[in-house]
């Protein structure tokens, strides 16, 4: 009994080893977090991502290396996971990188099986997400810019929607057509306002 004992042990550690060789070699953070937020776990992604040796970063708390602004945003949307272990929570937050500034990282997680009376450990993935966001607040700014442009023309301007709806006016379209707001504009159909005569020429 006591070799079978021993044997399964050395099993379980072989498997364990062989885990941790896997999850070394994914690109993205595999983390483990007990129900205080400190790191038990981190594939070594961490350090190819953020620069810190994961003997460094074990041990404390993830909030330690959170940007100021976000640590407490986190802690409020950790600790209403933890009251609720079906959900599994997806959080995003800015991790401090050893040669400075920040990424900004996705944590997508769930909760691992234990014993009765063991620790909450939550499981989760961080996905390195910053020029996603850096691509997507570019497209939000040049939106904005065309927003801006279209709607300070003086003359009447209009956005249109394949089919024709539209989209976005100007006051001087607004005040041409007959409305108060460009807003009451929205939606309508932009061939109602053209002359029948000339609608089949303007589709």
């Amino acid at each position: 009994m006591e070799t079978a004992s021993a044997n399964g042990s050395n099993g379980l550690e072989a498997l364990d080893s062989d885990l941790r060789r896997v999850l070394d070699t994914i690109n993205e953070i595999v983390i483990v977090l007990d129900e205080n937020g400190v790191i038990r776990y981190a594939s070594t992604a961490w350090e190819r991502i953020l620069g810190q040796t994961v003997g460094r970063v074990q041990g404390l708390a993830l909030v330690d290396w959170m940007h100021p602004d976000d640590c407490a945003g986190f802690q409020m949307q950790f600790r209403i996971a933890l009251q609720s272990e079906a959900s599994n929570p997806s959080l995003e937050f800015r991790l401090r990188v050893e040669e400075g500034g920040w990424r900004r990282m996705r944590l997508n997680a769930g909760w691992a099986d234990r014993p009765v009376g063991e620790d909450v450990r939550i499981v989760g993935v961080l996905r390195d997400i910053t020029d996603l966001h850096m691509t997507e607040e570019t497209l939000r700014q040049r939106e904005e810019l065309f927003r801006s442009l279209i709607m300070n023309m003086l003359e009447a301007s209009a956005v249109l929607y394949y089919d024709g709806m539209i989209l976005m006016a100007n006051h001087a379209a607004a005040r041409m057509l007959g409305f108060q707001q460009p807003e009451e504009m929205l939606g309508l159909q932009f061939l109602d306002f053209i002359a029948t005569d000339d609608r089949e020429r303007a589709a």
